[in-house]
C-alpha cells in the first residue's frame, strides 16, 4: 500500500542552451556593440559544434573589430578549413592580413576567393587596393577596371583609379578621375582627400589645402586628411597651422608615424629641437625601420649637443 505522505513536486532542471541559442545570442550582442559578451557566446557555440564554420567566422569578425587581428586570422583560417567554399571568409581573412601589413598573403587569399566567385566586386576592389600598395599598378588597374565595367559610378573604384594614376606618374589623369568622382557625389570625403594628394604632387599647394579641408569638413575624424593637410602647410611655410593639423592627426590616430615625423621636421625648422627630438623618437618607436626619421633624429640631436636650440 502506497504511503499518503506529502508529494514533493519536481523542479524542472535548467536546460543547457543549444548551439543555435548561443550563436543567435552572440549575433544579437555583436549587433548592439557588446563584442566581448558576443565572443563568449560564439565560443560556446563553437564548442557545441566543432564542425561549424559560421561560429569561427563570427569570432574572427568580433576579434577584428577589436583590432586583435592575429586572433581573428586564426579563426578565419579555421572557418575556411571547415568550409573551403565560403568566398566571404576569404574576403575577411584577406582584410585581417591586409591590416597586419601581410599584403602578399592578403592578395593570395583574395585570389582564392575570386576562383569561387569571379565576379565578386568587393574582392576585385580589395585586390586593386593591395596591388596598388605593392606597386603592381598594372594588376591593380585590371581589377579596378572590372569593377568600373560593372559599376561605372563606384566611388571607391574611381578613387582608387585616381590614386593608381598618381602612382603611375599621371597626375592629370588622376585629377580627371577624381573630379569625375566628386561630380557624382560631393559628400564623399575620400574623393577630396585623394584630389588633395594629386594637387600636392602637382605642386598646387593652395588647391591641395582646399581639398584636404573639404575632406575634414565632411569627416572631422579623418586622421589621414589632417596628416596631409599638415604636410602641405609645412611645405607652404605655415608652420604653426601645420603643427595644429599634425597634432590633431596624432590624437585621432596615435599610430600615425607620418604625422609624428612631419611634426618633428616642422619643429626642427622652428629650431625647437627638443620637441623635434620627441616627435622623431615617437615615430621610430612606432616603426624602428623608419630611416628618414632615424637620419633626421641624428641631425636634431647634434643640434641639441651643440646648444643651438632657440
Amino acid at each position: 500500500m502506497l504511503s499518503r505522505g506529502k508529494v514533493v513536486s519536481l523542479t524542472p532542471f535548467k536546460r543547457h542552451k543549444t548551439y543555435k541559442a548561443h550563436f543567435d545570442q552572440g549575433c544579437q550582442l555583436y549587433s548592439r556593440g557588446k563584442v566581448d559578451e558576443a565572443i563568449n557566446h560564439f565560443r560556446r557555440a563553437a564548442a557545441l559544434d566543432r564542425s561549424d564554420p559560421e561560429s569561427r567566422i563570427q569570432l574572427g569578425l568580433a576579434y577584428a573589430s577589436k583590432r586583435e587581428y592575429e586572433t581573428a586570422i586564426s579563426y578565419f583560417k579555421r572557418g575556411i578549413e571547415l568550409n573551403p567554399k565560403d568566398s566571404e571568409a576569404y574576403f575577411h581573412l584577406g582584410m585581417a592580413l591586409y591590416y597586419t601589413t601581410h599584403y602578399r598573403d592578403a592578395a593570395r587569399v583574395w585570389k582564392k576567393g575570386l576562383v569561387l566567385r569571379p565576379n565578386d566586386l568587393d574582392l576585385h576592389l580589395a585586390l586593386g587596393e593591395v596591388y596598388a600598395v605593392l606597386g603592381q599598378t598594372t594588376r591593380a588597374r585590371n581589377h579596378i577596371e572590372k569593377v568600373l565595367e560593372a559599376e561605372p559610378k563606384n566611388l571607391e573604384a574611381l578613387n582608387l583609379s585616381g590614386r593608381i594614376y598618381l602612382e603611375e606618374g599621371k597626375p592629370e589623369k588622376a585629377r580627371d578621375e577624381l573630379r569625375k568622382a566628386i561630380s557624382m557625389n560631393r559628400n564623399y570625403p575620400t574623393s577630396f582627400l585623394s584630389l588633395g594628394m594629386v594637387y600636392a604632387q602637382m605642386g598646387i599647394l593652395d588647391g591641395a589645402i582646399v581639398q584636404f579641408r573639404r575632406a575634414i569638413r565632411l569627416d572631422p575624424y579623418n586622421a589621414e586628411a589632417y596628416t596631409n593637410l599638415g604636410h602641405t602647410l609645412w611645405h607652404k611655410g605655415e608652420h604653426r597651422e601645420a603643427l595644429d593639423a599634425l597634432s590633431k592627426a596624432s590624437k585621432l590616430d596615435p599610430e600615425d608615424r607620418e604625422a609624428l615625423y612631419f611634426a618633428g621636421m616642422v619643429y626642427a625648422e622652428l629650431k625647437a629641437y627638443r620637441e623635434s627630438e620627441r616627435c622623431l623618437k615617437q615615430a621610430l618607436l612606432l616603426d624602428p625601420a623608419f630611416e628618414d626619421a632615424r637620419k633626421n633624429l641624428g641631425k636634431v640631436q647634434e643640434k641639441i649637443k651643440g646648444g643651438l636650440e632657440s
